[in-house]
């Protein structure tokens, strides 16, 4: 993870945070993949991407969260949730593009 990345991260979970969620896990790894940060809200456990793009030249940050992206980040979802967690969840992404922040709560279900 370079500096720049895990830099757009805290600023995602700083957000968070700000609109009343409580962070359980930033950069939780699996064999599986990796999940930006695992929060938590209204009994809910989210999953978050979190995805950077200077300007949207290339298309939105969340075009990045492809079939493939979210298969890797569902099954390491899965893991986590093995230990028995019976809450609800979902999936969200945070794109930030420039300065602007955007979250788009349950961008996705299963694949």
């Amino acid at each position: 993870m370079t500096s720049v990345g895990k830099q757009y991260e805290q600023l995602a979970a700083d957000y968070l945070c700000n609109c009343g969620y409580t962070i359980l896990n930033l950069n939780y790894r699996t064999r599986f993949g990796e999940v930006d940060i695992i929060a938590q809200k209204d009994n809910c456990i989210i999953f978050v991407e979190v995805k950077y793009r200077a300007n949207t030249k290339y298309g939105n940050p969340c075009e990045a969260v492809n079939y493939y992206k979210q298969k890797k980040l569902i099954a390491t979802a899965q893991l986590y949730l093995c230990s028995g967690d019976d809450r609800q969840c979902r999936f969200d992404i945070i794109e930030i593009t420039g300065g602007t922040i955007r979250h788009l709560i349950n961008a996705f279900s299963e694949v």
